[in-house]
């Protein structure tokens, strides 16, 4: 082969290389593009939740929408759960619900069971455990001690906290 055909054969595969990361570069973009666009739509919804409220009059739009509301919930805008990793969040929302309608302080294994009833499942070996972690690292649980269980730390930001909290704005 001659030596121009050499350099073409090379450039030819750098071409083809540059190609590939592009293509590949444009596929990851679209995806981050896919995820922010539900994002949007979600807060988008919750938006439209809370302005549908205070249009009719009810100010207690965050108790229509719920601890859990639409995509993101009540909880999104808090800033304790902001930092907090998606799924741990919807347990922590979903643990503070059933503390909340119980009324009661419950042990661990109870809330296991009662999300795995809504159909949302605790991670790790020991599912036991791993919720405890979780709870313990937030700042809306505290626990009494193995056989009492865990309650919601009084002066927690609540559903009604945050429709109190939307209206002084």
């Amino acid at each position: 082969m001659s030596r121009n055909g050499i350099d073409r054969e090379v450039l030819r595969d750098a071409a083809q290389r540059s190609a590939q990361q592009l293509t590949e570069e444009v596929a990851r973009l679209r995806r981050e593009l896919e995820l922010k666009e539900k994002r949007l739509r979600a807060l988008q919804e919750l938006l439209a939740t809370f302005e549908a409220e205070e249009g009719s009059g009810n100010s207690s739009g965050a108790q229509k929408t719920g601890w859990l509301g639409a995509e993101g919930g009540v909880a999104a805008h808090i800033p304790e759960f902001r930092n907090v990793r998606e799924r741990t969040r919807q347990l922590l929302e979903a643990c503070w619900r059933i503390l909340a309608e119980e009324g009661r302080p419950l042990p661990t294994r109870e809330i296991v069971e009662r999300l795995e009833e809504r159909g949302l499942s605790v991670g790790g070996k020991n599912k036991v455990a791993t919720l405890s972690a979780a709870l313990s690292h937030s700042p809306h649980f505290r626990t009494l001690g193995r056989t009492q269980g865990w309650e919601i730390v009084p002066g927690a930001v609540s559903e009604q906290g945050a429709t109190e909290r939307q209206e002084g704005n």
